[in-house]
């Protein structure tokens, strides 16, 4: 097949004339800015496809871009910003946490943070908390902007890293209406207790080495994200390297390997603390078998919230995308949404 960005100046990934869920676009779409924002078209087996279009903003003279779903039949809907953790973009098992939405009757809005995606920045693929959370802020702000959607119920949704950071931009104050915390990175040293001293140890040399290339304004040294348990990853536990490649479609720009000063970046990064200073109603759901993230973490961050609610699911860090667990936490967020944005959750006072 022929590629369909070739002689554009921005290719537009991951969604020109490519295959999803294992089958062609119906009727030869091809996904580039297609309007109005939701289309719909059928699968062979009839069922429905919901076609984003594409979204963009900009911090500081960068852009970020992401895929914008608006549901049909509603005039000014309730939004939900999403965006993936650690060092994923949007390709990697988002969709169908946004396709349900959308059929729930929000306007989703998925973004790929600064230096990764299809979003502008250098160096690629850097995890910076600080930035992404000022991606964050900028997402918010430029929803809260559009015309086409009610600035008073605008929910968060982060997954792993993402999910520390919603906790952190709903407890700064920002105006939103609720946060949905999904396997959350919270605290650096319960993660670390989990993967182990000798995963700590097999880092220092790297970070050593990419913070020498970052003071020289070489090259970054970069490691893989995701690794076996005998190689060195940022993430190396049983499983997870498989399950993960399992997520990536074909098309994705994604690429298994990031700066290693992350593993530095984060060791100051502790959402936990933040989460008695979030306000609005929360949802935080922790998988029963994560050996990524500590549970009692989750519980704890939860606790402190005063409309917050901890879930666990029968999952592990990664399973969340796909079968089961997938149909799990969709099924209890869409509830917690309809509930906050309709009024009818406790802390709305209806």
């Amino acid at each position: 097949m022929a590629d369909a960005t070739a002689g554009s100046a921005r290719p537009f990934r991951p969604w020109p004339r490519m295959p999803f869920r294992g089958k062609p676009w119906p009727n030869g779409l091809c996904l580039r800015r297609l309007h109005p924002a939701r289309r719909s078209a059928s699968w062979d087996d009839g069922s429905e496809m919901i076609v984003p279009d594409r979204f963009e903003f900009s911090f500081r003279g960068e852009t970020c871009r992401g895929d914008v779903y608006l549901p049909q039949r509603e005039d000014k809907p309730p939004a939900v910003i999403m965006a993936h953790g650690l060092s994923f973009d949007r390709t990697l098992g988002l969709a169908a946490y946004a396709e349900r939405f959308c059929r729930e009757g929000f306007a989703v809005f998925v973004f790929d943070y600064r230096g990764f995606g299809d979003s502008d920045g250098q160096p690629r693929r850097l995890v910076d908390p600080t930035r992404q959370l000022e991606d964050w802020a900028a997402a918010i702000a430029y929803v809260r902007d559009r015309a086409d959607i009610d600035p008073a119920r605008i929910a968060l949704w982060g997954t792993s890293f993402a999910g520390g950071h919603v906790v952190k931009t709903a407890a700064a104050g920002q105006p939103v209406a609720a946060i949905i915390a999904q396997v959350p990175f919270l605290d650096i040293f319960s993660t670390l207790k989990k993967l182990g001293l000798r995963q700590v140890l097999r880092a220092v040399p790297h970070v050593l080495r990419d913070a020498a290339a970052a003071l020289l304004g070489a090259r970054p040294h970069e490691v893989r994200v995701i690794g076996t348990p005998d190689e060195f990853a940022v993430i190396n536990t049983r499983g997870s390297r498989d399950t993960v490649l399992r997520l990536v479609p074909p098309g994705s720009p994604w690429e298994n390997r990031c700066p290693a000063r992350i593993l530095a970046k984060i060791l100051l990064y502790r959402p936990l603390a933040a989460a008695a200073r979030v306000t609005c109603p929360a949802l935080l759901i922790y998988g029963e078998h994560d050996n990524i993230i500590d549970a009692g973490r989750v519980r704890q961050a939860a606790a402190a919230v005063p409309s917050g609610r901890a879930l666990p699911i029968p999952a592990g860090h990664f399973d969340v995308y796909q079968g089961e667990p997938l149909t799990r936490a969709l099924d209890a967020e869409c509830r917690f949404l309809q509930e906050v944005f309709s009024g009818r959750h406790p802390a709305t006072g209806a």
